[in-house]
């Protein structure tokens, strides 16, 4: 019954991982299509505020990469491991695309800045100028630009390798692998959330009782010593 109740617990990702999924995903290809279409304007105002959006989806990306990655290590042993049906190569293949994601994840974005700041384009967000990291050196910028474009095809390839696999894997295998990343709470959790907040409620007014016992010995002692002068 143990066992049952542990593989059940196995089969998705923790509701936090499974929601960043879905706005990582939405993120990226946001910033594709942004990335592709202020490419192709000239420079001028209009580029440099589509640009300026590209570089801020790019930086909350980051962000949110730090945060999953940090979230699915902390609840590591709690995250579902891939179907014993998979062949090895399946799995290492599933296991390095996920490492590569999280690298171009990091490196992407840093590539961006390095490129707007080494050329000395100047970009806006809603008007705001937005910041250099790194003083204007043409040749850090060059390098920077074609690695970025490297990166962008990559991530690209990743995206199509990562959705035909899945779809793959769901037609072959019959495995629900969308199922383990659904965003929205399954009613055990929502049922563990629930108590999770009750018991914080009932935390939270144990310290208040405390606090006020303790507003209240203090008044008691100030009294007693306000006795004793007299």
């Amino acid at each position: 019954m143990e066992n049952k109740k542990e593989e059940v617990g196995k089969k998705s990702y923790p509701v936090t991982v499974r929601r960043l999924h879905w706005l990582m995903a939405v993120m990226i290809f946001t910033l594709l299509i942004l990335g592709f279409y202020s490419s192709g304007l000239p420079m001028h105002g209009v580029q440099l505020e589509h640009m300026g959006r590209h570089a801020i989806f790019g930086s909350g990306l980051v962000l949110f990469a730090i945060i999953r990655l940090y979230t699915k290590i902390k609840n590591f042993k709690n995250n579902p491991h891939l179907p014993k049906k998979f062949a090895k190569f399946e799995k290492i293949s599933a296991i390095l695309t996920h490492y590569v994601f999280y690298i171009l994840f990091l490196l992407m974005p840093l590539s961006g800045w390095l490129m707007i700041n080494g050329l000395d384009i100047k970009l806006t967000f809603m008007g705001i100028p937005l910041p250099h990291i790194i003083p204007v050196a043409k040749s850090i910028g060059t390098y920077a630009l074609y690695f970025h474009i490297i990166m962008v095809y990559a991530i690209i390839f990743l995206v199509f390798a990562h959705v035909v696999g899945t779809f793959w894997h769901i037609i072959k295998d019959k495995e629900n692998l969308l199922g383990r990343l659904n965003p929205l709470m399954t009613s055990q959790e929502k049922e563990e959330y629930k108590l999770a907040l009750q018991e914080m409620k009932k935390r939270d007014k144990i310290k208040r009782d405390q606090r006020k016992l303790d507003r209240q010995a203090k008044k008691i002692m100030k009294n007693r010593n306000k006795k004793k002068g007299m």
